[in-house]
């Protein structure tokens, strides 16, 4: 009883935001687990969520301009770029970013191991930036552009997140994706984070406290098992 009075939209009735628009990252499974979770929270809280996807650079300026009123998902180190953006301390989720190769034979200790390669990754995907800042870098805009320039030997290797990697070649599997593998002992683990433009601070405090209550009953990890398992079959 105690739990469901705490979760009541009657409680959040001081809330004056009513409706907020979030920004997202297209094409990212990422994207669909945190839009789920939000979509849960933000109806506890009483406040009407809508999502809108852009590719990743567009879509964090769009957030942290004001445009729109919040970003769905992202790693701690945007702050020191995005300073309008307010993060709700409760995470969201973790997500595993691999490099993925044709070479085969390929072994790596660290990162510095792709330093004289040529590497591609997703535009605006601030950790994977900062982890490569010194390597020859080719940014695109969407995830099937990039595991294809992999395919034609256009890149050396390729570093995406690990469900986004499987969305894009278990569904719809591309010609060629048979040669390419992930870099054995080369992982990066990121903690993803809902954040409000600073305009909606308000939300911060109800939202942490939905958030903190679904992780404790297991609502977020049902979410989570539900998409990831999918995106393995």
């Amino acid at each position: 009883m105690f739990i469901l009075l705490l979760l009541s939209p009657y409680l959040y009735s001081e809330i004056r935001v009513k409706e907020v628009t979030i920004s997202g990252i297209e094409n990212s499974i990422n994207h669909q687990v945190a839009e789920k979770i939000l979509l849960n929270s933000y109806k506890k809280i009483g406040v009407k969520v809508n999502f809108i996807t852009f590719p990743a650079k567009r879509a964090i300026a769009n957030s942290n301009s004001g445009i729109l009123d919040g970003e769905a998902q992202r790693v701690i180190e945007i702050e020191a770029t995005y300073p309008n953006l307010v993060r709700v301390p409760i995470p969201l989720f973790s997500s595993d970013t691999f490099v993925y190769s044709k070479k085969l034979n390929f072994r790596a200790t660290n990162w510095d191991a792709f330093l004289s390669y040529r590497v591609g990754l997703l535009a605006g995907i601030k950790h994977q930036e900062l982890i490569t800042r010194n390597y020859n870098r080719i940014f695109v805009s969407s995830p099937k552009i990039l595991i294809n320039m992999l395919i034609k030997d256009r890149l050396d290797f390729i570093i995406l997140d690990e469900y986004i990697y499987k969305k894009h070649t278990i569904k719809g599997t591309p010609k060629g994706i048979n040669e390419i593998k992930k870099v054995e002992n080369i992982i990066y683990t990121t903690t993803l984070y809902h954040y409000l433009h600073k305009k909606n601070l308000s939300l911060v405090s109800p939202l942490s406290t939905v958030l903190k209550e679904m992780k404790k009953n297991g609502e977020i990890d049902k979410i989570m098992e539900y998409f990831f398992l999918n995106y393995q079959k």
